[in-house]
């Protein structure tokens, strides 16, 4: 894809122009967060060390977005410049594998892929990873808009949040 700001560095520092990782002190204090975000023998090491700046992230996205929107168009896999996506298993991935709670209480969508919740607007986001603890009741998002479908990455590792929300079908995030 063309990515040449992307990739995996034990080492943050070595990275130019890496925005930090900050945290809030007991007193409401930015601090930086200069530990690392796991061991180098980690089996996660991966999800907390990968890096990308914005340039790279657009494109990726971009091409999420297109390979994930073909299928509900009835699409094969190529990219909207008429390309093969190296993103083969997509689909796979961004497939509702179980139900959430808060599904039980709506005939709407809530479900749960591999590390990405589908959900249909109006509803909840936020409800995997640190927000609900965080909040006594996560908020209604899109109650003035159209239903829709958005599918999100909460992004939680040790000491970083980095979210992502996309609506497929609009070909937006």
């Amino acid at each position: 894809m063309g990515l040449d700001r992307t990739g995996v560095e034990l080492d943050p520092q070595t990275v130019d122009d890496m925005a930090k990782i900050y945290m809030a002190s007991e007193d409401a204090n930015a601090i930086e967060n200069t530990r690392p975000l796991y061991q180098k023998n980690s089996v996660m090491i991966a999800s907390g060390r990968i890096y990308s700046f914005i340039d790279d992230l657009l494109v990726f996205y971009r091409e999420l977005l297109d390979t994930a929107v073909q299928p509900m168009m009835g699409s094969d896999n190529s990219s909207a410049t008429g390309t093969k996506s190296p993103l083969k298993q997509l689909a796979t991935i961004l497939s509702g594998r179980t139900f959430l709670p808060t599904q039980r209480q709506s005939i709407l969508e809530r479900t749960y892929g591999l590390g990405w919740v589908r959900t249909q607007l109006p509803g909840e986001l936020g409800v995997l990873g640190l927000n609900p603890w965080l909040v006594k009741k996560m908020p209604i998002a899109g109650r003035v808009s159209p239903s829709r479908l958005t599918i999100y990455h909460q992004g939680n590792v040790p000491g970083a949040t980095s979210p992502s929300t996309s609506f497929p079908k609009r070909g937006a995030g």
